[in-house]
């Protein structure tokens, strides 16, 4: 069995000079900074943290935004 030629194309994973983002649901953001799920919410919906919309109901969060976020802004600093 002859392989297709496509196979030997296959080009090198592209490298991250960091690491990748890390995208995080509001129960697992909330349990890497210590508040509650319904805490991480609400700072969402008020624009105080960064949120990924994913689908109608989905949100996911990038850690990295969100600590940066809450830095710059204070709230927990």
């Amino acid at each position: 069995m002859v392989r297709p030629r496509f196979f030997n194309r296959r080009k090198p994973m592209k490298e991250f000079s960091q690491s990748p983002p890390l995208f995080l649901t509001a129960r697992q953001l909330a349990e890497r900074i210590g508040i509650s799920a319904g805490q991480v919410r609400a700072l969402a919906r008020e624009g105080r943290i960064p949120e990924i919309v994913v689908g109608k109901n989905t949100r996911r969060y990038d850690l990295d935004a969100v600590i940066a976020a809450l830095k710059t802004k204070s709230h927990f600093a």
